[in-house]
């Protein structure tokens, strides 16, 4: 049992971010800024689902703040964690704070996987939902992968909607799990 976990936590590390990847994206990102630009891999990765999907613009344009994850590194045998760090922006007031990305499952399992993911959040409401920690993805909720008209079939549950694109790597896995978040404010 040990070695299934020794291999699933380096795999988890092998598909984390690096520091490079969450460098700020200008000057703009001082901690007292007004209104704070996304860091770049955040930037890009907003871009890039764009570019996918030019219909998710619906979302990034109505939803009132989203958590964009660039990179979540994934690994298991058995028991599986990921882990991934990014950052909420809310509307009218840019990014706001750190979010982090933490999942436990239990099943059958095995596998590494770096993924990108975007947390959409409805209202007000739901936003703060996610700051205070409320806000857990079972694994039941809709995840739609982002392709050319995903955002026409994903529609909120429970005033949250979310988007991944794999990045590298595969995962085979029938389990039970779910997400939770952390929130750390600017």
């Amino acid at each position: 049992m040990s070695a299934a976990l020794t291999i699933m936590v380096a795999l988890a590390l092998w598909a984390s971010p690096t520091p490079a990847d969450l460098l700020p994206s200008s000057d703009t990102d001082e901690p007292n800024a007004q209104a704070r630009e996304p860091k770049r891999k955040v930037q890009e990765l907003i871009d890039d689902y764009l570019r996918r999907d030019p219909e998710m613009a619906e979302f990034f344009d109505n939803s009132a703040g989203y958590a964009v994850l660039p990179h979540v590194g994934k690994g298991g045998f058995i028991i599986g964690a990921a882990h991934g760090e990014g950052e909420l922006i809310e509307r009218g007031r840019g990014a706001t704070g750190e979010a982090n990305l933490t999942q436990v499952t239990y099943g059958l399992q095995f596998g590494g996987q770096d993924y990108s993911q975007i947390v959409f959040l409805e209202t007000p409401v739901d936003v703060e939902r996610f700051k205070s920690g409320d806000v857990e993805l079972a694994a039941n909720i809709g995840i739609v992968f982002v392709t050319l008209g995903a955002a026409a079939t994903n529609d909120y549950q429970d005033g949250v909607a979310v988007f991944v694109h794999t990045n590298a790597g595969a995962m085979y896995e029938a389990t039970l799990g779910g997400q939770g978040f952390d929130y750390n404010p600017y």
